[in-house]
């Protein structure tokens, strides 16, 4: 998981600065991060087997931010990606 958050931070281009935090019975892995254009960030790294890549909480925040940003205040989406490797799949998730 930390190996795949790192893989990610290099392709979103953020330098991580903050503790970890881990969430969702060790699913999730996320860092304060520093983009260099749009600043201090939130990175969250997702991870499920291949077969479970999928639902509410691999798809809900991308869901909630393509219904309501701008309606509701919470921290923007700025991009994710995805990756796969050794039978998991991973999502990063750049947020405000």
């Amino acid at each position: 998981m930390r190996r795949a958050f790192a893989r990610s931070a290099l392709l979103l281009d953020v330098t991580v600065t903050g503790p970890e935090a881990w969430g969702w019975y060790g699913r999730t892995l996320s860092h304060r991060v520093e983009h260099p254009d749009r600043g201090v960030c939130w990175l969250r790294l997702i991870s499920a087997p291949h077969d479970r890549a999928a639902g509410k909480i691999w798809e809900g925040n991308r869901t909630a931010a393509a219904l309501f940003d701008g309606r509701i205040h919470k921290p923007f989406l700025y991009d994710t990606i995805e990756s796969s490797r050794e039978g998991y799949t991973y999502q990063a998730e750049l947020h405000q």
